[in-house]
């Protein structure tokens, strides 16, 4: 096993070029891996608080409701809070 390790040093002491490019691409690849990580979080993050903003906040009050609530497009139909005075005083309690 130690005799195959300092063969492998040796190797890559030998060929520097060849072993500088695979180091880069190695680099390069992580660096890819990263960004798209990173702009793949940032998208979802971004879409999530355009949903949050499209239903007007981080809550959402209504009583039993049978059809699906539409995150991106709401409906015109959806009922209104009518006393908002009263949600409130019932929310701080």
């Amino acid at each position: 096993m130690v005799t195959l390790f300092k063969m492998a040093l040796r190797n890559l002491g030998r060929h520097k070029r060849r072993t500088f490019l695979t180091g880069m691409m190695i680099a390069v690849g992580a660096l890819t891996m990263f960004l798209s990580f990173t702009y793949s979080y940032s998208v979802t993050r971004n879409m999530t608080e355009t949903a949050i903003k499209a239903c007007a906040g981080n809550i959402l009050i209504h009583a039993d409701f049978e059809e699906k609530i539409e995150l991106f497009m709401p409906s015109d139909e959806a009922p209104l809070l009518r006393d908002s005075d009263l949600i409130r005083e019932l929310l701080m309690a």
